[in-house]
């Protein structure tokens, strides 16, 4: 069946009817900001995070305002920019240590040998046509690459592998973190498209394997929790923040961290992402108590965006003490240490 648009006041008769309430803000405020800062179908989708009292097509949706609808757009806008912030600087990173490798390594030919390696795993790869590297490939005729012409030209999935290819060749053993990667660039994927981060908090996250079982990423559980200076319970008596690690955008953004700390060796660049993690807690505390969580009550409004609101906080406060620590020492020893597993918590 085909699907028609909504007016602007059919939208809003929408959400009176699904017991949406203009209470902490007007009506007026609602239509100006689903004309110019968002349109319906994205600040619905953070309905899903409310209970509703009724099924079918009368349902209505239990305490909730539209001003909490829209803090949580924000608030999903202010990740997604942190997100594609941090993963910049990761894939920067993967590219500068591969480069590094190349250049220690004692073998004349490895740039050559990494290439063929990994067409040997990959196969064909598409490189979408930009102004800005077309020159490159005029260079690299008949296909004849090097891995540096291919850091600009492919995707971040193929630059993974391609790290994970070199990282192998050199060092003899599998590339530390690897799985994390490919969850932060799950991540990327999503903000660069402009996906709902908060449309759902409840979504749980899946291993890393072929299993068709949906099972929380141990791996970064783990990881992520001894970031925090926080141990994992085995039992089902789980903290709080243990049990929000296994939702999918708790447990994307802990990723995203830990890969930060671990391939970002600038120490510049990791005072600047604290920077940019800080005013985000700060933003997600602005209204957090107010809307979601006991202020002046008791008892939380909502405790599921409640409590993965506060285990992206910690993460972020996590974070920021390891990687203040880092860039400390790095910039008091004046070099770049090759072992940062020490610092990371990622390990070999």
């Amino acid at each position: 069946m085909a699907k028609k648009r909504a007016t602007l006041n059919q939208q809003i008769e929408t959400f009176r009817n699904h017991g949406v309430t203009f209470i902490k803000m007007k009506e007026s405020q609602a239509r100006e900001f689903l004309t110019y800062n968002t349109y319906y179908y994205k600040l619905k989708s953070y309905e899903n995070n409310y209970p509703k009292a009724a099924t079918g097509e009368n349902y209505q949706y239990v305490g909730l305002d539209i001003s909490y609808l829209v803090e949580l757009s924000l608030l999903d806008f202010a990740l997604s920019r942190l997100v594609i912030s941090l993963c910049s600087n990761i894939e920067h990173g993967i590219k500068t240590d591969m480069n590094r490798l190349m250049m220690d390594c004692s073998d004349t030919n490895i740039a050559s040998k990494c290439v063929h390696r990994f067409l040997a795993i990959r196969g064909n790869f598409e490189i979408h046509d930009s102004p800005y590297t077309n020159g490159i490939q005029e260079q690299c005729q008949h296909h004849d690459y090097a891995p540096w012409h291919l850091w600009e030209l492919l995707t971040l999935n193929d630059q993974i592998l391609l790290y994970e290819t070199l990282f192998q060749q050199v060092k003899h053993k599998e590339l530390p973190g690897k799985h994390l990667l490919f969850i932060m660039r799950k991540m990327r994927n999503a903000v660069s498209h402009g996906n709902c981060l908060f449309a759902d908090m409840s979504r749980p996250t899946t291993a890393i394997s072929t299993s068709e079982l949906s099972m929380p990423d141990i791996e970064v559980t783990e990881k992520a929790m001894n970031m925090c200076g926080r141990k994992p319970k085995k039992s089902k008596r789980k903290s709080s923040f243990q049990t929000a690690l296994d939702r999918l955008v708790v447990n994307n953004y802990a990723a995203v961290l830990l890969c930060h700390l671990h391939y970002v060796n600038s120490p510049r660049a990791l005072l600047h992402a604290c920077d940019e993690v800080d005013r985000f807690i700060t933003r997600v505390n602005l209204h957090r108590e107010e809307y979601f969580g006991s202020k002046g009550i008791n008892y939380q409004r909502n405790p599921l965006i409640n409590s993965t609101l506060n285990a992206l906080i910690v993460l972020s406060q996590g974070y920021i003490e390891k990687a203040q620590d880092k860039a400390r020492s790095m910039s008091s020893n004046d070099a770049y240490h090759d072992d940062i597993s020490s610092t990371s918590g990622l390990g070999d």
